[in-house]
């Protein structure tokens, strides 16, 4: 089965399981288990072929220019249209932050093969995560009202907490360590990694609302328009410019296109801001992206 058909698969299944007689933590122990477990396996592997060339440098800075280009866009168009400050936050957060790991990963490993994967991981470890507790929580801090007047020491005591509380950036320093690990812990670690995909889109899937009420259609539209279109458009202009190579390049502008972050959405739903929309923008940009990014690779 292909990656695509599997990610639709189990999204559908998880669509269904809300239907079941299920606990409702069921997807938040789904998505534990994702961080904690499956995704700082996939990392650790991928970190022992990253090559730390001088251009690999562009591709950390992408998703920071991406990132705060968009959540001020959305921010002037929210402005412009008189939304609530709610949905304003909402679109920031979820156009910032892609899902470069759960339908990052699985889906530049399908479209570019395996030497494309340690891009993949620098584009989201020092990328999108980072921007998760950064602008990320700037965001929720200032929208939500706990904060306005955050100080730089607290949001730096806050970044620090977020990246030592995060697993995957402990697989990402170890992997790049020059050690040699046994045999039977990298087959441990693989048979982990395969199952990161169909267990978080089964967590997606029994969180999706399919039908957004008429009031999140032009939001939701627009945040889309700039997370899947603008954004890797951008990439592509700065790549060029730069001359990057061609995988390289390609990965990150794949990476650049991916859609909303399930976890953006979760937080935003976490602070009260706009939680339908957060979770029709999640919803909507993964069966939209798993559609798109296929073309979009076949365009490049």
């Amino acid at each position: 089965m292909s990656p695509i058909a599997l990610i639709l698969l189990m999204m559908a299944i998880g669509w269904l399981a809300q239907r079941a007689p299920l606990p409702a933590s069921v997807p938040q122990r789904l998505q534990w288990l994702v961080i904690y477990i499956l995704l700082p396996a996939l990392v650790w592997l991928s970190a022992q072929r990253i090559d730390w060339r001088g251009d690999v440098w562009l591709v950390v800075l992408l998703p920071w220019l991406s990132g705060i280009g968009a959540a001020f866009l959305c921010w002037l168009i929210g402005r412009a249209a008189g939304w609530p400050r709610a949905t304003i936050a909402c679109l920031m957060l979820c156009s910032a932050l892609g899902n470069t790991a759960f339908l990052g990963y699985p889906l530049i490993r399908s479209l570019l093969g395996s030497d494309a994967l340690p891009t993949a991981v620098i584009y989201d470890q020092l990328g999108s995560f980072l921007l998760l507790p950064t602008l990320g929580l700037w965001v929720t801090r200032v929208y939500a009202g706990s904060g306005a007047a955050l100080s730089a020491l607290a949001q730096a005591k806050a970044l620090a907490i977020g990246i030592v509380r995060f697993p995957a950036v402990h697989a990402l320093w170890i992997g790049v360590l020059p050690l040699a690990a046994p045999e039977w812990l990298r087959m441990v670690a693989a048979t982990l990694a395969m199952l990161l995909v169909p267990i978080a889109m089964l967590s997606v899937g029994m969180q999706i609302k399919l039908v957004p009420a008429r009031r999140l259609l032009a939001p939701m539209t627009t945040g889309l328009a700039i997370k899947l279109g603008l954004a890797p458009l951008i990439a592509a202009a700065v790549l060029w410019i730069a001359q990057a190579p061609a995988l390289l390049a390609e990965t990150a502008i794949l990476q650049a296109a991916m859609p909303p972050m399930v976890t953006a959405g979760a937080m935003a739903t976490n602070a009260r801001l706009d939680p339908d929309l957060a979770a029709a923008l999640v919803g909507y940009g993964i069966l939209i992206g798993v559609l798109w990014i296929p073309v979009l690779a076949w365009l490049l």
